[in-house]
């Protein structure tokens, strides 16, 4: 077989025996199937017995996302799904060959997942999970979708994947180069997300108006004032006349579309207008804007779909761009605006200009606006340079990955 460009050592320095490739089957206790088919009417609450399924399943971990509890007399009846530790969970579809180790003690089940319960005596558990969702795997898993995304992968699937397995000393060693990595990049998430709940937190101060600015004289400055969004912003209608497909701005991203969906000219004449520092009303509910939700554009002159509103602001002198990207997030404000202003329907959330138009926020001067726009700027290039360390990590992670599996 083709041998990996980055290989370890054992502890005397001597070279450990080639790899071998092997099929999963081969390196296995066990593969089967957890449940299969309806438990809603076990479902329980979090007194019960932990039901993981194909949500639950993300590239190298489990997310408790959504998590579901049965019954007990659910998780004694179903043996064959019941989970132990060190056992390898994949995705039947959807996200179809995610492999996840499943490192507890906690009773727990799963449904429509594979279950791979490997051999300890020929592997490490932690070494096959990056094995399995390593780029050369992943090559077999999309020549069995063979374009579909839709595919089920059954265990004879699973069984038949063909591994490279060195022996268990290396693998070890493996393991645990892998392991100390993904403490590091642990641990860079959790500096992201440190900085990110720091701005909400500074958010929400300056937003509520229990930290103020000074002037830079040192002098107070004056009191926000409660002005109808009508002072402010007017809705505007003015529509695409030329085509241009790297100018089409993607709402809920914020971006150019390169490659535009719209290739009807007639059909994009009717884009609303979008310039620099114009808000849009973004109506599609999900989960975490239920309501829908305002996005301003600071990327640039565009133009958008006919489907969202845009609101112009009356006047730039007195409106700084940076202080409304934020303010128009800021849930505890923004938040009751748009429950009062939005009809809602089975899949949008419609904004009612008029009424919009007509509610009453507090507003500071543009002074104070802009000093607030500057500090919270200073926390956003904080945690893009924090993200950037995170995703040089990761990157580095998915190098080590491509020499190691082969």
């Amino acid at each position: 077989m083709i041998e990996p460009k980055l290989r370890f050592k054992a502890d005397d320095g001597s070279q450990f025996p080639d790899w071998e490739r092997k099929k999963i089957v081969n390196v296995s206790d066990r593969v089967k199937v957890g449940f299969v088919g309806t438990c809603e009417c076990y479902y329980t609450d979090e007194s019960g017995i932990r039901l993981y399924r194909t949500g639950n399943l993300q590239k190298g971990r489990l997310v408790e996302d959504d998590m579901k509890y049965v019954l007990k007399k659910f998780h004694e009846a179903n043996k064959k799904s019941q989970l132990h530790k060190w056992d390898i969970l994949i995705a039947r579809h959807g996200n179809s060959g995610n492999a996840v180790l499943y490192d507890s003690d906690e009773e727990a089940n799963c449904l429509n997942i594979v279950i791979i319960r490997p051999d300890l005596k020929v592997v490490n558990p932690k070494f096959m999970v990056e094995n399995i969702n390593s780029a050369s795997v992943e090559k077999q898993v999309c020549r069995l979708k063979n374009g579909s995304t839709q595919v089920v992968l059954n265990t004879k699937a699973i069984e038949d994947l063909d591994v490279g397995i060195p022996c268990l000393p290396e693998q070890q060693k493996i393991a645990e180069f892998l392991s100390t990595i993904d403490t590091v990049i642990a641990k860079q998430k959790e500096t992201v997300s440190a900085w990110e709940e720091r701005k909400k937190g500074v958010m929400q101060k300056l937003f509520s108006q229990e930290v103020r600015f000074k002037a830079d004289d040192g002098s107070d400055f004056p009191e926000w004032e409660e002005k109808h969004f009508s002072e402010i912003f007017e809705k505007t209608t003015n529509k695409n006349t030329c085509y241009g497909t790297d100018k089409i701005i993607s709402v809920a991203n914020m971006y150019y579309k390169e490659d535009a969906s719209v290739s009807n000219e007639d059909y994009l004449k009717t884009y609303n207008i979008m310039l620099y520092g114009d808000i849009a009303f973004e109506g599609h509910v999900n989960k975490e804007h239920s309501h829908g939700r305002f996005v301003l554009n600071d990327i640039g002159n565009g133009i958008v779909s006919h489907i969202f509103d845009v609101f112009h602001p009356k006047n730039l002198s007195l409106y700084s761009v940076g202080f409304w990207k934020e303010y128009i997030r800021h849930e505890p404000i923004m938040g009751r605006v748009l429950v009062r202003c939005t009809k809602s329907s089975t899949m949008m959330r419609n904004l009612v200009a008029k009424e919009f138009l007509q509610e009453l926020v507090p507003v500071p001067c543009i002074a104070e606006q802009q000093k607030i726009a500057d500090c919270l700027s200073s926390l956003d290039e904080v945690i893009e340079k924090q993200k950037a360390t995170l995703a040089a990590w990761e990157e580095l992670k998915k190098g080590l990955l491509q020499q190691m599996f082969v």
